[in-house]
């Protein structure tokens, strides 16, 4: 986040109670939250970026979005997106990116949380 906000880019961070966290899960939304403001830095055109963090169920939401241009025309394509797609596919999550509801662009990733007993847990119990 440091060097968003030394691009003159105002990051508003909005952190939940996560907990502890799994290792590799910790890296993989580490990761793409540097990867996403990276691409706000590069391609948006941005002024405010917006990371959240929060459990939903058996898993940790990871939210970006920027106030900037947002894609020009298809689906965004690039190795920033494909990278943070086999992140939270490393370990078993998912990733949706693209334009936000009212402008910009979001990236969202769903990262599985181990349970106590090790296993993945379930939001179907």
């Amino acid at each position: 986040m440091h060097a968003a906000r030394g691009s003159g880019i105002d990051v508003d961070l909005r952190d939940g109670d996560v907990g502890t966290l799994p290792p590799e899960t910790g890296v993989a939304a580490y990761r793409i939250v540097q990867e996403a403001l990276t691409n706000v830095v590069k391609h948006a055109a941005a002024k405010r970026a917006t990371v959240s963090l929060a459990r939903d169920g058996g898993g940790l939401v990871v939210r970006v979005a920027d106030d900037g241009r947002g894609p020009a025309g298809g689906p965004p394509e690039g190795f920033g997106i494909l990278g943070m797609i086999e992140r939270a596919r490393s370990v078993g999550g998912t990733l949706d990116a693209g334009p936000g509801e009212s402008g910009g662009f979001v990236v969202t990733a769903v990262l599985p949380l181990a349970d106590a007993a090790g296993g993945l847990s379930s939001p179907y119990g």
